[in-house]
């Protein structure tokens, strides 16, 4: 009794990176004249439509070779293999098919595959053969070597006369030929159709009625073509290949093209949000740029920093450039003392508890830099002066390289301390590169910069929340200070982060590497692109907006200074949400959703956002009274 087990080819055992066919040539066009769009057009329409001249021609099932014989662009041959060798590139085996193909065989099932395509057998077995689908002794049928094709029904006749099967089930994603068709031919048919993500389809709406449509289309195949094939892809994975890769490689890119645009020979990526971007680059076979990663953070070049400082440099750093509205304590603590030891060292009295008014600003900024105080500071600091120069040094900051930084963003505190130490010490600023920068960023006065994406995604603090704490997750702390031990300057780390931290970022890490593995869809798309890319992918996970999406390990995440990242509601929690209207974590968003369900979370969001517009107006109207 003979069995057969069919499988079409194209998107149901083997699976296009770059998602629909016709983007093969695109890419192929792209290829031929990278800086001619002209051309581009002319050569894709061309290909688009060779395969109906040639019908019309009388050539009913055309192969490659028929197609590119009417080729009017030079070198037929040599595009024609470039067309191929672009197609076999982007074919990857389908693992959800693989395990069918697999079990079928195992169940006494003859396998053989079955594609209306216009490449030769043997160019589709071996490659076949590569993914690990076809053995030796198996076949493939293809409309241009028969003549004949499934959508007609004529293919599947020329199988059955071959093998003259009693028992025949075929596989495949096409509804009318490979189910309907299939089916009236007599054969059990099962219809597979792989489903797409929100992500996915938001990222091809942005290249909607637009010429570069094909690229977005492209990076939304490569996402399914990953979300597809990896059977069992972990939720942890799923948000880093969906959300973190695309925004931060889309960044990386950006980056290397700025830095190249100015004769950038080295870049810096600054601990601990730069990590991720550092892994990426080091996957993108950047030559001619050096990267080395520089261990510093505001806790730990403060010290320096205020060694050197006057009373203009340190309101600089301070949010806003002022010490209005800020705890006189936590001022104080910056410069490592208290009004207790102020007053009991010094004999100064720093009466306001806050700072308020521009009066109480200049005091306190009087009796720190206008007394004794300022003079015994700096002899203690000498030595963080000194260590964080000699870090400086050794780090290769001060040897004339043309460097700039990689940073996340949004102040620019960083960016103003270490130009104004390098600017001390008698040495040039460095520019840096940003993802995204604040409404009332420090200015190019503290070092020239460059934001890729301007202010934070839809400008909000949620949006820094969510690239700070889960995107830019770190496998260590944050560097607190320096060590110095046989002449090598080290850094000191925080003790407190979350070893979760390891996790998020392994996976963060691996996910970026999915895709930089296919870089060369990313370096088709032009700056306004990339950072198109960036805010939709990360936006749609802030937003909680892909359904298929399990948000479940952003729980994993470190807190921000006030409010847990992302949790699961305890019951008080969930009263506090939805009916006092409280802000419970940092993205609540995404906390309803893991909380209530992603059926119940739309009503409940709504739910809280009355709640907490009523209980604003509520005090409003309390202290008006007051």
């Amino acid at each position: 009794m003979t069995k057969i087990a069919s499988f079409d080819i194209f998107d149901t055992t083997l699976m296009r990176k770059c998602g629909d066919a016709g983007n093969i040539f695109h890419i192929l066009a792209y290829s031929l004249f990278p800086d001619d769009e002209q051309m581009q057009d002319a050569f894709y329409t061309w290909r688009i439509k060779a395969e109906r001249s040639c019908i019309r021609k009388g050539i009913t099932n055309p192969c490659i070779d028929d197609i590119y014989g009417t080729c009017p662009f030079p070198s037929p041959t040599d595009i024609m293999s470039k067309e191929k060798d672009i197609e076999s590139k982007n074919l990857t085996v389908n693992k959800h098919i693989l395990d069918t193909i697999v079990k079928r065989r195992s169940e006494g099932y003859t396998v053989m595959f079955i594609s209306d395509m216009y490449l030769d057998g043997e160019f589709l077995r071996n490659i076949l053969k590569r993914e690990g689908c076809i053995n030796d002794d198996e076949t493939v049928f293809v409309s241009c070597e028969h003549d004949a094709r499934k959508d007609t029904g004529k293919l599947f006749e020329v199988v059955r006369e071959k093998f003259a099967p009693e028992e025949w089930i075929h596989y495949g994603d096409n509804i009318i030929s490979d189910y309907h068709i299939a089916k009236k031919s007599k054969i059990k048919a099962v219809l597979y159709k792989s489903r797409h993500t929100s992500t996915e389809d938001n990222i091809r709406r942005l290249g909607h009625n637009t010429k570069g449509k094909w690229k977005f289309d492209t990076i939304a195949g490569l996402l399914h073509c990953l979300n597809t094939t990896g059977t069992g892809m972990p939720p942890i994975q799923k948000i880093a290949v969906n959300h973190v890769a695309p925004a931060y490689v889309s960044y990386a890119i950006w980056a290397i093209r700025q830095a190249r645009r100015r004769d950038i020979k080295r870049l810096y990526f600054l601990s601990r949000d730069s990590y991720i971007l550092k892994e990426i680059t080091a996957n993108m076979e950047v030559a001619d740029i050096e990267s080395k990663f520089l261990f510093v953070s505001r806790k730990a070049l403060l010290p320096a920093f205020l060694h050197i400082s006057d009373k203009e440099s340190f309101l600089s750093i301070l949010d806003s450039n002022t010490a209005k509205g800020k705890d006189t304590e936590y001022l104080l603590s910056l410069f490592n003392t208290s009004t207790k030891e102020m007053k009991a060292v010094y004999g100064i009295d720093i009466p306001a508890k806050r700072i308020n008014t521009t009066k109480e600003e200049n005091d306190l900024i009087d009796k720190i830099y206008g007394t004794d105080f300022i003079k015994d500071f700096r002899r203690n600091t000498i030595n963080d002066y000194n260590m964080v120069m000699n870090y400086f040094q050794q780090e290769g900051l001060t040897d004339h390289t043309k460097s700039a930084m990689i940073d996340v963003g949004w102040f620019g505190t960083t960016r103003a301390m270490i130009n104004t130490l390098l600017r001390h010490a008698g040495h040039t600023d460095i520019p840096f590169f940003y993802y995204g920068v604040r409404t009332d960023v420090l200015s190019p006065e503290y070092g020239d910069y460059f934001s890729f994406t301007g202010s934070p995604n839809a400008g909000t603090m949620n949006a820094v929340h969510l690239l700070e704490q889960y995107f830019s997750a770190a496998p260590y702390p944050s560097t607190a200070a320096y060590a110095c031990k046989n002449g090598i300057i080290r850094p000191k780390f925080k003790t407190t982060s979350k070893s979760t931290n390891r996790i998020i970022a392994a996976e963060n890490v691996n996910g970026c590497q999915l895709l930089t593995k296919n870089i060369n869809y990313f370096d088709m798309l032009t700056d306004e692109q990339l950072l198109l890319l960036a805010q939709v992918s990360s936006e749609t996970l802030l937003y909680a907006k892909d359904a298929t999406i399990d948000y479940s390990p952003l729980t994993m995440a470190e807190p921000t200074d006030k409010l847990p990242f992302v949790v699961r509601y305890n019951a008080k929690q969930a009263m506090d949400y939805l009916i006092k209207g409280e802000i419970v974590s940092a993205l609540d968003n995404i906390s309803a959703t893991i909380t209530f369900g992603k059926t119940l979370r739309r009503p409940l969001i709504l739910m809280h956002r009355i709640s907490h517009a009523i209980n604003i107006r509520t005090s409003k109207i309390l202290k008006s009274i007051k």
